[in-house]
Protein backbone atom coordinates (compact mmCIF):
# COMPACT_ATOMS: atom_id res chain seq x y z
CA UNK A 1 0.00 0.00 0.00
CA UNK A 2 1.14 3.55 -0.70
CA UNK A 3 -0.83 5.09 2.12
CA UNK A 4 2.33 5.89 4.06
CA UNK A 5 3.83 7.69 1.06
CA UNK A 6 0.68 9.75 0.58
CA UNK A 7 0.63 10.60 4.27
CA UNK A 8 4.24 11.74 4.19
CA UNK A 9 3.66 13.76 1.03
CA UNK A 10 0.62 15.41 2.58
CA UNK A 11 2.60 16.24 5.68
CA UNK A 12 5.41 17.79 3.64
CA UNK A 13 3.00 19.89 1.57
CA UNK A 14 1.20 21.08 4.69
CA UNK A 15 4.49 21.97 6.33
CA UNK A 16 5.63 23.80 3.20
CA UNK A 17 2.42 25.84 3.05
CA UNK A 18 3.04 27.13 6.58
Amino acid sequence: KHIVVIFILLNITRNNKK
